[in-house]
């Protein structure tokens, strides 16, 4: 099992022929480490493609992923593409999983080619809508957004919340 490291980034596009800037791989590293979805943007065939199917190569190979779905995003797409939706058959409707469903049942990464061409609103919006714009920020179920929350002693994350114990929205005390 290989670690994910800008090293073993670096490893595996050598052995593409390939060369990218140690500052650009530290931080493709560091975004994936800390969670976040990563854009790539730059001007055509600076190899931003090749080098998300690496890391995404590479992520699998630590075992932060079972592997990777790629596509290309078209002016086309609507959310039945991306997120999915029911399907008229002969035997009546089925339910056809979209691509970041897809993704998510399979434990793979999704990576998108050329996002810039989708309609963004018509591909993405009910995405968007059903996701929170704010997040509760403990247990209690507060409502708040993680920065505006005074009373939790520790900020919201996707990895980590804080205990129920911990914030006194939730009953519990805060150190201070």
């Amino acid at each position: 099992m290989l670690s994910f490291s800008a090293e073993e980034l670096a490893r595996a596009a050598h052995e593409l022929g390939m060369s990218y800037p140690e500052h650009v791989l530290d931080q493709l590293v560091a975004a994936i480490d800390s969670g976040k979805h990563v854009v790539l943007t730059g001007p055509p065939g600076t190899g931003k493609t090749t080098l998300a199917y690496l890391a995404a190569a590479v992520c699998q190979h630590a075992m932060l992923c079972t592997g990777y779905l790629p596509t290309t995003a078209t002016t086309e797409w609507t959310t039945f593409e991306t997120i999915g939706g029911f399907q008229p058959t002969s035997e009546g409707f089925i339910y056809r999983p979209g691509l970041f469903i897809e993704a998510i049942e399979s434990g793979r990464w999704l990576v998108i080619d050329e996002l810039n061409r989708s309609n963004f609103d018509r591909a993405f919006g009910q995405l968007f809508t059903s996701c929170p714009a704010k997040r509760s920020c403990c247990r209690s179920n507060a409502r708040v957004s993680p920065s505006r929350c005074r009373s939790c002693p520790t900020a919201w994350s996707r990895r980590t919340r804080p205990s129920r114990s911990g914030c006194p929205r939730a009953g519990g005390s805060s150190p201070r």
